[in-house]
């Protein structure tokens, strides 16, 4: 049967396919928290540091703020460095400073949009292939040339068929896109690396640095407050101090989440890789048996229901 022919060759190359393109579902899958999570630690860190320069402004009002300068010398007795004393500036991080991360962000959240685009495109109608597989059922049920139509069973039979010939036919062209898509963005793992080291830098030594900037302009509030104010507004700082060392906490905890996440889009990137570029190891090759052994059962399955619709 001619039917049979292009779902026998789907299934023949049909194994590298189907992994290509469960491997860029994984890719997509754990792509997206990594997007999400490095740009709402970014947005944090932007408020943080905005909020730490008030916070010294507060706590010490000799600092010229929003031109805030950190007292350096050993023997400094206030945050803020008075004129001629040595100190740094301190940086509110904003657009500017955090812009490099942001355009690796955007270009991770664009590359991922290629891939779903082609996962979610539209496949390949079904009734396209049952046209052509349609004739020779006719021929192996002897229906063509004026004969009964086909009955209900032997129309599903011959939808199912072409349904599954259909859906190999979609595996291989968005695996054909997908290596295409590799092919021209040859620097995404690159990307992964340099974002993974961005948001360490950002994570581990600015939202920390200024999360600690910030309790120790409130511990000196409260020792400021401890004798003349009143109740509630030194309940105010003890509790501002308290959600800030929650922080300081949730923070700490912050950079290994963001490391696991970006772990698993570089294993699922190398992963997706190997089956794009066909560089299988065992683990590759028991998948694609698998695959194989499931498709081939579903085809004989469906062929088997095929032919005994027609008899």
């Amino acid at each position: 049967m001619r039917a049979l022919l292009p779902l026998l060759l789907l299934l023949a190359g049909c194994a590298q396919d189907a992994l290509t393109v469960e491997r860029a579902g994984t890719v997509a899958a754990a792509g997206q928290p990594v997007v999400a999570e490095a740009t709402a630690l970014l947005a944090d860190v932007a408020r943080t540091s905005e909020r730490a320069a008030i916070e010294i402004a507060v706590a010490d009002r000799s600092c010229a703020w929003p031109n805030i300068r950190i007292a350096t010398a050993e023997t400094a007795t206030a945050l803020c460095a008075a004129p001629g004393e040595p100190g740094i500036d301190f940086e509110v991080l904003g657009a500017e400073s955090l812009g490099p991360t942001l355009r690796l962000i955007g270009a991770l959240a664009a590359y991922l949009e290629a891939v779903g685009r082609i996962l979610a495109k539209e496949p390949v109608p079904a009734a396209a292939i049952l046209a052509g597989v349609k004739a020779d059922l006719d021929a192996l049920g002897q229906v063509a040339g004026g004969g009964p139509k086909l009955s209900a069973q032997q129309a599903k039979a011959a939808g199912d068929l072409a349904a599954m010939v259909a859906a190999l036919a979609n595996a291989r062209e968005e695996a054909a896109r997908l290596r295409a898509l590799e092919a021209q963005l040859p620097a995404v793992d690159p990307l992964i690396a340099t974002l993974r080291a961005d948001l360490e830098r950002w994570t581990r030594l600015a939202l920390a640095s200024d999360l600690d900037t910030i309790d120790a302009a409130l511990g000196q509030m409260q020792r400021r407050a401890r004798a003349g104010a009143g109740d509630e507004a030194y309940r105010a700082i003890l509790e501002t101090r308290a959600s800030i060392g929650r922080r300081r906490a949730a923070a700490a905890a912050l950079s290994p989440a963001l490391a696991a996440a970006l772990d698993a889009l570089a294993a699922a990137r190398a992963d997706f890789a190997r089956a794009v570029e066909g560089r299988f190891n065992a683990g590759d090759r028991r998948r694609m048996a698998m695959i194989t052994a499931e498709r081939l059962r579903e085809a004989l399955r469906r062929i088997a229901a095929t032919v005994a619709a027609f008899r």
